[in-house]
Parts: C-alpha cells; sequence; structure tokens
C-alpha cells in the first residue's frame, strides 16, 4: 500500500472520529450507546447466583479489605491519568480530567480488550485531537504495561523452574534476556528524547500520526521526570492489584499463603496482557490463568475462579456502574 492510501486512510478515520466527538447528537448516541451496553451487560452476562453463593462463605473482612483498596487503585489509575493529560493534552480542569478517566472505564467494562476506554476518554474532550487523545491513553497504559510484562516474565519463568523442572540451561539464558530487556527500558526512560525521535522516524511518512507526535515531542515539560512520575504510580497500581488478589484468594479459600497469590496474582496479569481477548471485560482468559497458577498453592477451581471474578467485579464493573452517572449527566462542557 503506498503512502498516498496510508495518509486518505488515516485522514478519513481521523475526521469521522473528530466529528462523532464534536457533534452533539452523535455525542449522545455514543454515551447513550456505552450506558446501555454496561447495562446490557450487567443484566444478561453475569451469574448472579454464583455470585450470591460465593458470597455466603467467604471472608467478609478480607473482600471488605480488598474493597477498601479498590478506592486507592482508582486514585492512582486517576493520577496517572492526570499527569498525562497535564503534560500531553495540556488539559489542567480536573473536573474534566475525572470525566475523561470514568467515562472511559465505563467505556471499557463491556468491550473486548477495554478498547472502548480509548472512546470513552475521548467524550470529556471534544476539542482535542482524536489521535493525540488516543496516543495519551495509550502512553497513560504502556507503563503499567511494561511493569506487567517484566514482573510476569521474571515470575514465569521462576514458575516454570519450580514446578516444571526445566533446565538451568534454559532458565538462565532467559533471566539474562529479561535483565537487558530492563536495562534497555532504564536507559529509555533515561533518555526520553531518543525514544520519541525514534517513534516520529518510524511514522514519518504518515502525515497526522507524525504531526501528532512532533507537537508531543515539542511539548515543554521535562519528559524524563514525567516518565519516573509514570513509573512509580504505575508500580503502586501494579501492587495493589496484586494485594487486593491475593485477598480474594484468601477470602476464598481461607488459606493465607499471602506471597504465594501474589505471585500466581502477577502471572494472570501478565497472562491477560499478553494473549489478547475478544470477550466481555476480558472474563475467560484471566479466569483461566487464576485457576491454572493458583492450583500448585492448593486452591481449588472454584475459589480460584470467585477470587478472579471477584477482583473484576470490584476494580472494573463497580467503578463503571458509578461511571454511569457522570455519562448521563447533561452538563458535559
Amino acid at each position: 500500500m503506498d503512502n498516498t492510501n496510508i495518509k486518505q486512510k488515516v485522514n478519513i478515520k481521523d475526521s469521522l472520529l473528530n466529528f462523532a466527538i464534536k457533534n452533539k447528537t452523535l455525542l449522545i448516541i455514543l454515551k447513550l450507546f456505552i450506558a446501555f451496553g454496561l447495562i446490557w451487560y450487567l443484566v444478561f452476562r453475569l451469574n448472579h447466583n454464583e455470585i450470591i453463593n460465593s458470597l455466603r462463605n467467604a471472608n467478609y473482612y478480607l473482600i471488605t479489605l480488598a474493597f477498601v483498596l479498590m478506592f486507592l487503585n482508582l486514585y492512582l489509575q486517576y493520577r496517572r491519568w492526570e499527569l498525562t493529560a497535564n503534560k500531553l493534552l495540556s488539559e489542567t480542569n480536573k473536573s474534566k480530567i475525572f470525566r475523561s478517566f470514568i467515562y472511559g472505564i465505563s467505556a471499557g467494562a463491556f468491550t473486548p480488550a477495554r478498547v472502548g476506554e480509548y472512546i470513552g476518554r475521548a467524550v470529556a474532550f471534544k476539542n482535542k485531537p482524536v489521535l493525540r487523545l488516543f496516543g495519551a491513553t495509550f502512553l497513560d497504559k504502556f507503563f503499567l504495561l511494561i511493569i506487567v510484562i517484566f514482573v510476569g516474565s521474571i515470575g514465569s519463568v521462576i514458575y516454570l523452574s519450580v514446578n516444571y523442572n526445566i533446565s538451568n540451561i534454559i532458565i538462565i539464558p532467559l533471566f539474562i534476556i529479561l535483565l537487558l530487556f530492563l536495562l534497555f527500558f532504564i536507559l529509555v526512560l533515561k533518555n526520553p528524547r531518543y525514544w520519541f525521535d525514534s517513534i516520529v522516524l518510524r511514522f514519518k511518512n504518515i502525515r497526522k500520526v507524525n504531526t501528532g507526535i512532533e507537537k508531543i515531542n515539542s511539548l515543554n515539560f521535562n519528559k524524563t521526570k514525567y516518565a519516573n512520575d509514570m513509573l512509580l504510580i504505575s508500580i503502586l497500581h501494579f501492587i495493589i492489584i496484586l494485594l487486593q488478589f491475593a485477598l480474594l484468594v484468601a477470602a476464598f479459600s481461607y488459606k493465607f499463603n499471602f506471597l504465594g497469590y501474589i505471585w500466581a496474582g502477577s502471572l494472570v496479569l501478565f497472562v491477560n496482557s499478553v494473549i489478547p481477548s475478544v470477550s466481555f471485560g476480558d472474563l475467560g482468559i484471566r479466569e483461566g490463568a487464576a485457576v491454572f497458577f493458583l492450583i500448585p498453592f492448593g486452591i481449588t477451581n472454584v475459589d480460584a475462579f470467585n477470587a478472579s471474578i471477584f477482583l473484576f467485579l470490584i476494580n472494573i464493573l463497580l467503578p463503571a456502574v458509578i461511571g454511569l452517572f457522570f455519562l448521563i449527566k447533561k452538563n458535559n462542557a
């Protein structure tokens, strides 16, 4: 495909997305689609009887603690998006940033691989370039993804070594590769200018994309500090998710090997990140991975499944339902 066709397609897609977001009628339709999609998911996709039965015998104190950690989880996610919106979108309106964040959760809850989050976040920023919004959203998620992949990779190597007696001839080279990957990532953080310039070079033939990246590259802010702050927030976010998972496993199993559950949780997040999902809310892969990785710790299939489902309910579905309140408000300026 030649460069002319690529440019035409990018221009068409960008124009349509900008038109959809700026047009009030289509904006209302988009909001209704998100709302009805989430309501449909709640009514028809969840097995309410299984949830009730699981709660009857669970440890309510541990579930409550996992629930309380949801607020810290959401704050860290919001703080990361606020920082990104400030630096990359030049947006300082906290109300808009919060609406964008909560719309994204609602839209992403019922879409495969949570792709709806990109559109949901764009709804609150009607006057921002769509590609720039998508790029900012991707960058916001990028730091957590890197942490999940790196920790999950190390955890996977250890898991294979412990449970399947894999030879050190295979394990040691894998560790070396992972350490080199970490070293490369640290170098990227220390020299973000090279990172941005490399991206610009790769997309130099796509005018719209290249222009957007160049605008971000020219923004007057300390990219090293931004990267370090995002990395720190993402690490804290990752730890909170693992703690929630461990608490929920203990709540349903009445076994308290928290370090083992945290290890298993990192593997579950890793699998959920590297395997594309076409299911709503990424359901299926996460639950299957939880069952697989928790078996060596003496956790039954039912308890592992319940812990994974409740992690989804607490961290994704409940905030998405709360987001509906903001989504249906008339004032969207």
